[in-house]
């Protein structure tokens, strides 16, 4: 895969960049770590379009992507959003659960549930969205407090979940997207931890979670991936965010 960081309206592609597989979303984290994970798991030579927001105190702050998706983004897809992803015959599609079905489906990242792979990834996008709600509608002190109240309780219940099998993964011995969505949901947690977190929250993130990680991480081309300029850890989110997570 390549990377590309683009901060002008004519930059925002409307069509595959050199032909290949094209995702594009803001230069974050946000939610296109999972796509960009199964992605790369499944061997897919993509491009992955960054668009820079700016410095929200300028009046350049994202003056690319609106007159973009008022304009040629939405002569392909019906609802403009970010993310969206282009792929060969004519392939257009908006939403990161939509882009991440049609991803499982074309390269077999489905697990052997297929109902729990739609179930958890909803699940989590429920999770995420309570977690951007405040991160930029809040404050940093909101975002802490949930993290203290609320992460445990479905932390839990998935880590009854990884066990339940005794597989590595949330439905099988090979990882489906709901593992990448969980690795991106968890990746923000240990931010949380790291930037806002002190002793007694330390163990919020259990190390049987940690270690499920670390098999995600393991595998030979996320490790690649991870490990490489063309994989984005941080910011979890835009310069107008609450709490940005750096």
């Amino acid at each position: 895969m390549t990377f590309k960081v683009v901060s002008t309206e004519n930059d925002i592609p409307d069509a595959m960049v050199d032909g290949k597989p094209t995702l594009v979303y803001w230069n974050i984290v946000g939610l296109a770590l999972p796509i960009r994970l199964a992605l790369v798991y499944a061997g897919v030579d993509f491009v992955d379009v960054r668009i820079e927001a700016g410095d929200p105190s300028s009046p350049d702050f994202n003056t690319a992507y609106p007159p973009a998706k008022a304009g040629k983004l939405s002569k392909i897809l019906p609802f403009p959003n970010l993310p969206y992803y282009l792929d060969a015959d004519g392939v257009a599609l908006a939403q990161t659960n939509a882009i991440l079905r049609f991803i499982a489906g074309k390269y077999g990242l489905v697990s052997n549930k297929e109902y729990l792979t739609d179930y958890l990834c909803s699940h989590l996008t429920d999770v995420e969205s309570g977690m951007a709600g405040l991160m930029y509608g809040k404050s940093a002190d909101a975002v802490l407090a949930w993290y203290k109240t609320t992460a445990p309780d479905f932390l839990a219940k998935f880590s009854e979940l990884i066990q339940a099998d005794g597989t590595p993964f949330l439905a099988g011995e090979q990882p489906s997207i709901d593992d990448f969505k969980l690795y991106t949901v968890l990746h923000k947690l240990c931010a949380i931890q790291k930037d806002l977190g002190n002793e007694e929250t330390k163990g919020i993130v259990t190390d049987d979670l940690l270690a499920y990680m670390k098999r995600i991480e393991e595998l030979p081309k996320i490790k690649e991936y991870l490990a490489s300029p063309d994989h984005l850890p941080f910011p979890i989110n835009n310069p107008i965010a609450k709490w940005i997570g750096k």
